[in-house]
């Protein structure tokens, strides 16, 4: 049996000694932030990205990995066969 990776992992990150951030993890692009380019034009939802304790951020990120979950699988783009 396989298992598959979602494409989108939340991830909490310390930022410092009160601040934790909540951040996206995906295979090729590493550790990102989590931005507007994921909402495809539809808006982000409204769950914070950063918190002040790790179970607060932990929180924020099962949301978050909710959310990504959800989202329609990215196309990929098939090449194109050139003619000879």
């Amino acid at each position: 049996m396989t298992t598959t990776q979602p494409l989108r992992k939340a991830v909490v990150i310390k930022e410092s000694e009160n601040k934790w951030l909540v951040k996206m993890e995906t295979i090729v692009m590493g550790i990102a932030p989590i931005g507007l380019r994921l909402s495809r034009g539809g808006g982000l939802p409204d769950i914070p990205r950063v918190a002040t304790s790790r179970m607060e951020a932990q929180e924020y990120a099962d949301r978050w990995q909710a959310w990504f979950d959800q989202l329609p699988e990215p196309r990929s783009s098939k090449r194109r066969k050139r003619r000879i």
